[in-house]
């Protein structure tokens, strides 16, 4: 009882302040750097989950162009416009043999965090955390907000996977055939 007593009445010397200052300072520098650390991870799955949505279709759409539903195709296709089109939607699918894909193109929903299309853009004058396409090169681009990167943007280019039965090397819609296609990774300016 007398020691409660003491301890109750006790006050807090400026050493013992400073210390516990110090000390509750130091943890939370330590959680925010995690904290940020745990972001920079969940921005990287996000963006990952992205790229293989999108790569998904661009499958989905050369499966299609091969089946004749879609006519053309190149490789300055921005797959954001893909995902948010209603170029794949019921009207094409409902048709034919991917008749069993309707209900995942219904259930689509745009992606948020997009800029749209945009011609050779400031990054600097961009929002962090969006994706745009750049009309000019070609590229997908996504504008990090927490991923640690030499680059301000991670760069996204659709490639064309197919038989070049003419030997011209690049695609021609009518004479080669198309296997598939998919986003590659790439280094851009920025």
């Amino acid at each position: 009882m007398y020691l409660a007593y003491r301890w109750r009445d006790r006050n807090l010397g400026r050493g013992e302040l400073i210390i516990a200052i110090i000390l509750i300072s130091t943890l939370i520098g330590f959680f925010v750097d995690k904290t940020i650390e745990l972001f920079g991870i969940a921005e990287e799955r996000l963006v990952a989950t992205s790229v293989a949505n999108m790569n998904t279709t661009l499958q989905l759409y050369a499966a299609l162009h091969r089946a004749g539903y879609v006519k053309e195709v190149t490789e300055s296709i921005n797959p954001l416009s893909l995902v948010q089109s209603a170029s794949l939607n019921k009207d094409i699918l409902s048709n034919g043999p991917y008749i069993s894909v309707v209900g995942q193109f219904e259930q689509s929903r745009p992606v948020r965090n997009s800029l749209g299309e945009l011609f050779d853009p400031d990054i600097s004058s961009l929002e962090k955390g969006n994706w745009y396409f750049d009309k000019k090169n070609n590229v997908l681009s996504y504008l990090p907000k927490y991923i640690a990167s030499d680059s301000k943007t991670i760069n996204y280019r659709v490639i064309l996977n197919y038989n070049d039965t003419n030997l011209n090397n690049s695609y021609d819609s009518g004479i080669d055939i198309l296997e598939s296609m998919y986003m590659k990774k790439v280094n851009q300016k920025g």
